[in-house]
């Protein structure tokens, strides 16, 4: 859900004496926080670097070693990344089996991968254990960087909770 990273990020810029952000926009948030411009640097970001190095393999490619069926490639795919919502996790097993109803009935196929390792991890597990059946998903457990890149490069839609969806996402140009 990002509310407490959003804590703990406006804890560390105010300990900071320094701020390399990767844009305007963020130079104006760490501004209105109150911090000297002349200790505000926009720096670019390494990710979106590194999301565009020549070095990221083709989705055909991940797709391939995944033992996707090679018209995923071709028809259009999409991936998914979901994580525990601290803030409710009493609905996190209502919300998690209603996404995947809905990426069931969307007609596309999709890449779904494991959450990460917080609390609610084994709920989401859980649910994908019982209700990712069928020709429509492939369950992936984790991914290296340059191979998380290369499947959200070309795939059609991202859909989910994690940050992928406001930052790697749209530096492809993903909906």
């Amino acid at each position: 859900s990002g509310h407490v990273d959003e804590s703990v990020r406006h804890a560390v810029t105010k300990l900071a004496h320094l701020h390399l952000v990767s844009n305007g926009t963020a130079r104006d948030r760490v501004l209105q926080l109150g911090e000297e411009p002349a200790r505000v640097t926009i720096l670019g970001s390494p990710e979106v670097d590194a999301l565009l190095a020549p070095d990221v393999p083709d989705a055909a490619d991940v797709l391939r070693a995944l033992g996707v069926p090679p018209a995923w490639a071709a028809d259009g795919y999409g991936v998914c990344v979901w994580h525990p919502d601290r803030a409710d996790m009493g609905g996190l097993h209502r919300a998690t089996t209603a996404l995947v109803e809905a990426l069931g009935c969307s007609r596309v196929p999709w890449v779904v991968l494991d959450p990460n390792a917080d609390r609610g991890c084994d709920v989401i597990r859980a649910v994908y254990d019982q209700r990712l059946r069928g020709e429509w998903a492939m369950r992936v457990a984790s991914l290296s960087f340059r191979d998380f890149a290369g499947l959200m490069r070309g795939a059609r839609a991202v859909v989910g909770n994690s940050s992928c969806v406001t930052r790697e996402a749209p530096v492809y140009g993903t909906p």
